[in-house]
């Protein structure tokens, strides 16, 4: 039996539990109504994975009902296998034969008993899924869904789940700090940080504020580190949940490679030597005007263009910047990549861009470009 808990490196953290009467020790009643009210809300999830030689994983993690309908709400990782969740794999005609050739059923247990799931929908860029059971048994409280972007940083909150297989597990602290990023490579994230002891088996659980309302998903922890625990802001759910409840996610392909990190700027000319070294461009009236927006207004740094991509066919190039997509300003990469998620495919989307010629003088670029499924492209290049 494996645990479904990510880590850093996906290593297992050795359990620990945090008393609730220690951190709430001013206003102990409404942890206990949280502790009464969530033990009818989440549940526990098994993932069974049978592949074609006779191998199987069998793994756990936690979820909660969002509604009376028998939805609930999940980290994909809980409900997929570490290979069908590396973004990367989205690029490979050889993962997508490796997805027949394997077989998942689902088991969620609340109350003690165990029902049999189906999964609606994954997304593998924010981490989360969305399952069903046809049997919704008597006594189901759905999650409370509260706005993740109203949150501050010393707010009291409390992680639910299953660590270890421990059922009903309750632990409590704070949020300690907001906006973290480049955890896990390709991923959209920006996870709440939380002090709350968030261990292997909690992934897919409730993290809670005190109007019991569901504020995260608990979703990974650093390994060796006491007290770091990271999870899904639930607005990330909530702006996706019509669509997880039609299928997988999928995210629309521009073919453009720009860094998810903010540009690091120097007094010392390093940043020209690494925009130089990026970008192989050698000439520094261009390089001086770029590190000056790149500092100033911020910008999407275009370092690759894919060939026969939609990038390439509405002439963006290496070296471009990239202020605004479908509506939406652009500072960094990780701006451009969410603008990208959040964006349809097959129509036309505006896009803005700064290039910059050899006497470093500024042209404000408009252009049009439709996303494509990578899949589709794919396909249509094996056939």
């Amino acid at each position: 039996m494996i645990w479904k808990k990510r880590t850093m490196i996906l290593f297992i953290a050795w359990l620990f539990l945090l008393s609730a009467g220690n951190v709430f020790s001013e206003n102990e009643d409404y942890v206990v109504k949280i502790a009464n009210l969530y033990k009818k809300t989440a549940v526990g999830i098994e993932t069974t994975v049978k592949y074609q030689n006779g191998d199987k994983d069998v793994f756990e993690g936690s979820g909660f009902f969002i509604d009376l309908e028998g939805r609930i709400l999940t980290n994909n990782h809980i409900v997929k296998d570490e290979e069908d969740t590396k973004i990367e794999n989205d690029e490979s005609e050889d993962q997508h034969q490796k997805l027949k050739e394997k077989c998942y059923t689902y088991w969620v247990t609340f109350e003690g008993k165990k029902y049999r799931a189906k999964l609606l929908g994954g997304d593998k860029y924010q981490d989360l899924a969305l399952l069903k059971i046809d049997v919704v048994p008597g006594g189901v409280i759905p999650a409370k869904l509260g706005n993740s972007d109203n949150i501050q940083v010393g707010q009291k909150v409390i992680a639910f789940g299953n660590p270890y297989g421990l059922k009903n597990t309750l632990t409590a602290g704070r949020i300690s700090a907001l906006h973290r990023k480049n955890f896990f490579p390709g991923q959209i994230e920006d996870f709440i940080q939380t002090d709350a002891a968030i261990n292997y088996g909690n992934s897919g659980g409730p993290l809670i504020n005190e109007n019991e309302e569901v504020i995260g998903i608990n979703a990974a922890i650093i390994d060796n580190a006491n007290n770091l625990g990271f999870a899904v802001p639930i607005n990330f759910a909530i702006n996706e949940l019509e669509k997880l409840k039609k299928g997988d996610i999928e995210m629309g392909w521009l073919g453009v490679k720009s860094s998810l990190e903010k540009f690091i700027f120097s007094d010392t000319f390093e940043d020209l030597k690494i925009l130089y070294e990026l970008l192989d461009i050698d000439n520094t009236l261009m390089l001086t005007e770029m590190v000056k927006i790149l500092e100033n207004s911020g910008a999407a740094l275009v370092e690759l263009v894919e060939k026969e991509s939609p990038a390439e066919d509405a002439n963006i190039e290496k070296g471009d910047l990239i202020v605004e997509f479908n509506g939406k300003k652009i500072t960094d990469g990780y701006d451009l990549k969410k603008a990208i998620f959040e964006s349809p495919l097959d129509e036309d989307l505006k896009v803005i861009i700064l290039k910059i010629d050899e006497n470093g003088e500024v042209e404000i670029s408009r252009k049009i470009v439709a996303l494509i499924s990578k899949k589709s492209n794919l396909k249509k290049a094996h056939h």
